[in-house]
């Protein structure tokens, strides 16, 4: 087994692969490279080290600087992470990223695009709720090729400033796009 990422974010969450095989990845505490940039997506290619510069990237091997996400989230909280393989959605969507965001209150759409080495994306809002209870923790594809959205609610309380009150009776769900 070999390793493609040493490391360097306080909370990887979720991975994707593409079809490449290249590894997706999102995580909270990732960057701290400037005001609203702490949570993101990024793509672990060999040898990278993400994060916040501190004493423990020192010891970790690297072939460059320290990368930053390909997108960012500010403090969203990203909790999920699939590659569409479908084309129920359209063509247009085959082989786009789709993430999580608990904090945002949204499911989120990237297209990738390569770039070097690496790749960018296209973000797109894909499903958003005003309701402060609304909270994706997973987004997931379905075999017909719709996508799930797993909805916890509002009964966790702890770590996000989103959630600061428990409400046990905001229960979630699972929804189909």
């Amino acid at each position: 087994l070999e390793y493609v990422m040493s490391g360097g974010m306080d909370n990887p969450v979720e991975v994707a692969f593409a079809p490449s095989g290249e590894v997706f990845f999102t995580s909270t505490f990732m960057d701290f490279s400037r005001p609203g940039t702490r949570d993101g997506l990024g793509h672990a290619a060999y040898g990278s080290v993400f994060g916040k510069i501190n004493d423990v990237n020192n010891e970790l091997k690297r072939t460059g600087d320290i990368l930053l996400p390909m997108t960012h989230f500010g403090a969203g909280a990203p909790s999920g992470l699939c590659r569409y393989r479908g084309t129920a959605l359209g063509m247009s969507f085959q082989d786009n990223l789709f993430a999580s965001t608990f904090n945002l209150h949204k499911i989120t759409r990237h297209i990738l695009r390569p770039e070097g080495a690496t790749f960018r994306t296209e973000d797109q809002d894909f499903v958003v709720s005003d309701n402060v209870d609304f909270h994706p923790t997973d987004v997931l594809e379905d075999a017909d090729g719709s996508l799930l959205i797993v909805d916890t609610g509002g009964w966790y309380k702890l770590c996000c400033p989103s959630s600061q009150l428990a409400k046990v009776d905001v229960l979630g769900g699972i929804y189909r796009v």
